[in-house]
């Protein structure tokens, strides 16, 4: 008769209604996830060496020495806070999504004091 197709299409969803109500709750815990997720910050352009200065200087770092070659900066720091450093450079790849390629450290006598030579750059 005209009535079996729908019949038959109403047992076909109703098997199928589990499945999809479990993608949509799948669905919305993802969408919640994604709008808890903090902004990501936009990339500014090519930062200069002068940038780069300062926004040491207004971190209340110094670097002895700061050279920027093939897309690398080379940062030299002596007696410095090691707390004020790895703040700087968390900021430095959030906003500038600059990264550590090479580090080396030496803890000064006092606490929270290091030598660093650092080498950071744009992951390309």
């Amino acid at each position: 008769m005209g009535v079996d197709p729908a019949i038959k299409m109403r047992k076909t969803i109703q098997q199928q209604l589990p499945a999809l109500r479990t993608q949509s709750l799948q669905l919305r815990a993802l969408a919640q996830e994604v709008a808890a997720l903090p902004p990501v910050a936009p990339v500014t352009q090519v930062l200069s060496r002068e940038e780069l200065e300062r926004s040491l200087l207004e971190s209340g770092l110094r670097a002895e020495q700061a050279t920027f070659n093939n897309g690398i900066f080379k940062l030299n720091f002596s007696d410095v806070a090691f707390s004020t450093l790895t703040d700087y450079l968390q900021e430095m790849q959030r906003g500038q999504q600059l990264t550590v390629i090479e580090a080396t450290m030496t803890a000064r006598d006092r606490i929270d004091r290091v030598d660093a030579k650092l080498s950071l750059q744009r992951p390309s």
